[in-house]
């Protein structure tokens, strides 16, 4: 499943799609806006005002088994989405849907992808069965910041959702990857991967029914 088909869902759906990938639901509760165009790869000019989870459905159908959601998630409607789901990649700005992504890893000990970039700044971050979850790493809340209110750097949206994407290739192939937080600054052209353990005091994984190994691989 990928959350928010907006610069990052339209590029890492695009990957997982032409890579083999067998079936994949595509969320997204907004239409395609003019500035869309500049970094969302899945839309042109004459998408303008139509659901862009059903655009990338017709897009990506010839590759591989396309199912669009044009609605908001949150906790109460992700069990049920998500029941058939090996894996899901956020591309989402938002708190309350990030939330509900989180709770869902836990409870089902499936991974998730966050992913985020803003302005020049970039992250990615598997939460996996084994691993830190959101809450570990961000804590308990996040920067307001949004590409709609700070813009966002086009080729970076690229280089965070390809590796969103290979990260989530690998796990399907059976590779164990690391639950690590990768930033990226294009600006400067660095990048970083910090390990992060769970924390003990961690309102989320820390519940009794969220008890977890201590190894952080996958």
């Amino acid at each position: 499943m990928v959350v928010g088909l907006g610069g990052l869902g339209c590029t890492s759906a695009t990957w997982l799609a032409r890579s083999g990938v067998g079936r994949l639901l595509l969320v997204d509760p907004k239409s395609v806006d003019e500035p869309d165009l500049a970094r969302q790869i899945l839309y042109e000019p004459e998408h303008l005002g139509r659901s862009k989870a059903q655009v990338a459905q017709a897009r990506l159908g010839p590759f591989c088994e396309a199912l669009a959601l044009p609605l908001a998630i949150d906790s109460r409607n992700l069990v049920p989405l998500a029941a058939q789901v090996d894996l899901i990649l956020d591309g989402t700005d938002q708190l309350a849907p990030r939330e509900a992504l989180n709770q869902w890893a836990l409870s089902t000990r499936r991974p998730v992808i966050f992913a985020g970039a803003v302005g020049w700044h970039g992250m990615v971050f598997p939460a996996l069965p084994s691993g830190p979850c959101w809450h570990c790493v961000f804590g308990e809340s996040e920067a307001a910041a949004t590409c709609d209110g700070a813009g966002v750097w086009g080729p970076l949206v690229s280089l965070v959702a390809s590796t969103q994407a290979s990260l989530a290739l690998q796990l399907l192939l059976g590779h164990r990857i690391r639950s690590t937080l990768l930033t990226f600054d294009l600006w400067n052209g660095t990048n970083r991967e910090l390990r992060i353990s769970r924390k003990p005091t961690c309102e989320s994984c820390s519940q009794k029914n969220f008890q977890l190994p201590l190894d952080n691989s996958f």
